[in-house]
């Protein structure tokens, strides 16, 4: 079963806008929504991807999270997310991952039960 992933892109300054959606094909789409207590630390959540085939990616937290992956003592790579930013790659962008990614560790200290989601879209 292909799926359809959008990813848009608007900048606006009054009535001036400039906007662009993009559509990825693929065949295998993971979305994962957690909800993080405030105090967690590496709240370990597996996912298997394999960075060859990523054509979409994006993760976004509603409070301040840092997000590691493959490993919470020696990560691949460690993002401070923003409250409400979502972090978006798409095919052609610099690699967001240095090589395939098993796991995310998420720790929330923000104060705040937070909601953190993960999508990806993979072309296997």
């Amino acid at each position: 079963m292909a799926f359809t992933t959008y990813v848009t892109s608007t900048v606006t300054q009054g009535t001036f806008t400039i906007s662009n959606t993009d559509a990825y094909a693929t065949d295998q789409v993971s979305k994962i929504q957690e909800s993080v207590a405030t105090g967690t630390a590496d709240q370990e959540i597996s996912l298997a991807i394999d960075i060859s085939k990523l054509k979409a990616f994006s993760m976004q937290a509603s409070q301040v999270m840092t997000v590691k992956t493959n490993s919470s003592g020696s990560p691949q790579e460690t993002f401070t997310l923003a409250a409400g930013t979502p972090v978006v790659f798409v095919d052609g962008d610099s690699a967001i991952f240095a090589g395939d990614v098993t796991s995310f560790f998420i720790t929330n200290a923000s104060g705040s039960l937070a909601n953190f989601s993960i999508l990806a879209a993979i072309d296997n």
